[in-house]
């Protein structure tokens, strides 16, 4: 959006008076900005970081002696075009090491090989030097064509690090770090059944002249890692199809599919192991079936998925995983558009086997109500989990 007041609103609930702020009515930051990341410090500093449409800007209060938001100007950085749709998190051992992943545009400049490129950045102490700064991870480089904005997770937890990138019609990778953001080790989380695809050159998997429908992400997922150091993928499933024939650098999906599906690092093969064998699929919508009791037609479009979305990992120090996520509601068909609610599904066992899904959306007010975009806190608080 080209708001000239854009920027990041903030809102804290205080547990001694158990309620919540004013609400905001202007943004933290003295200039525009967009995609907000908020970080905390064992030192007990609050960050935001944002990106201001030409790199990263940071914004930090003091929890401990208060004081208020202070602008703490932008992440270092060379990088030739601007790097924007940032994520960030904490970990180290001390828990003062900040970690950020952000994009460059899509503008004809090059890094690495790529048009649009995937950079990270570390601090390890609290923000006050940045030691690692536009850094590229293995792999992305031709002949892999590249990915999007906000395709991408990142989580730590000590001195374990993960990033997570989500492609289409290419593979796509967890970058694992055990040594705080030192050293990473590259996995194929879902492997794309043709080799270094490019867009244009049909699906046709069995050589039988017929393109074939394949199954890779939609894009959105998410990344945790645990308090044993294991590293919890959960990504939307969606199927494509290209046709050789027709050269227009664009491809069709099928957004009355997918599922959700799930990865972790303890049930992993050999990194670079190009396998499906890993994944688990950990939830579905549920009475929904593509031709039976719904059609594309009925889907509304909400960024770029299919029947199932936005997947959120949530962690309980018990070992339990939790996946919040929205999906297509059966029996929801209302103006000729079906509904959306948020559902969730557990796992006891390290992610083997998983609940079925259950309906955690309100009714409000027994209107036809809907939920299009999961999200939840990647631990489990008090004995809650909390999303929204």
């Amino acid at each position: 959006p080209s708001f000239p007041d854009r920027g990041t609103g903030y809102n804290h609930w205080d547990p001694a008076t158990q309620s919540w702020s004013a609400i905001p009515s202007s943004r933290l930051e003295s200039n525009r900005t967009g995609w907000p990341s908020i970080v905390h410090t064992a030192d007990g500093m609050e960050w935001v970081f944002s990106h201001n449409g030409n790199n990263i800007q940071a914004m930090k209060q003091d929890l401990i002696n208060g004081g208020g938001w202070v602008e703490q100007g932008s992440i270092p950085t060379s990088a030739p075009e601007s790097v924007i749709w940032n994520r960030a998190c904490a970990g180290g051992v001390d828990g003062n090491t900040i970690h950020l992943i952000a994009s460059t545009t899509y503008n004809g400049t090059f890094i690495n090989g790529l048009d649009q490129q995937i950079l990270y950045y570390r601090s390890q102490d609290a923000g006050a030097t940045w030691d690692i700064v536009d850094m590229t991870f293995e792999g992305m480089s031709p002949p892999m064509w590249g990915f999007d904005g906000d395709t991408y997770a990142i989580s730590a937890n000590g001195n374990t690090v993960a990033v997570a990138i989500f492609g289409t019609l290419q593979d796509s990778y967890v970058w694992i770090s055990n040594d705080n953001g030192s050293n990473w080790t590259r996995y194929v989380m879902n492997d794309f059944p043709i080799d270094n695809y490019q867009i244009d050159s049909g699906t046709d998997i069995d050589n039988d002249g017929v393109e074939d429908r394949i199954t890779s992400t939609s894009t959105s997922g998410n990344v945790g890692v645990d308090n044993n150091g294991v590293v919890h993928v959960s990504f939307a499933s969606m199927d494509y199809i290209d046709f050789v024939n027709y050269y227009d650098n664009q491809y069709n999906y099928f957004r009355a599919s997918g599922e959700i599906k799930y990865w972790n690092s303890a049930m992993a093969g050999d990194p670079l192991d190009a396998s499906d064998d890993f994944l688990i699929t950990a939830g579905v919508a549920p009475g929904i079936i593509e031709g039976v009791n719904v059609v594309q037609e009925q889907l509304g479009v909400y960024g770029f998925g299919g029947l199932v979305n936005h997947p959120s990992i949530v962690l309980s120090e018990s070992g339990e995983v939790f996946i919040l996520y929205d999906a297509v509601k059966e029996g929801s068909l209302q103006g000729g558009l079906y509904r959306r609610h948020l559902f969730m599904v557990k796992s006891t066992d390290g992610g083997v086997t998983w609940s079925e899904p259950v309906d955690v959306s309100p009714n409000l007010d027994g209107n036809n109500w809907e939920y299009n975009v999961a999200c939840a806190a990647l631990r489990v608080f008090d004995g809650k989990i909390h999303m929204t």
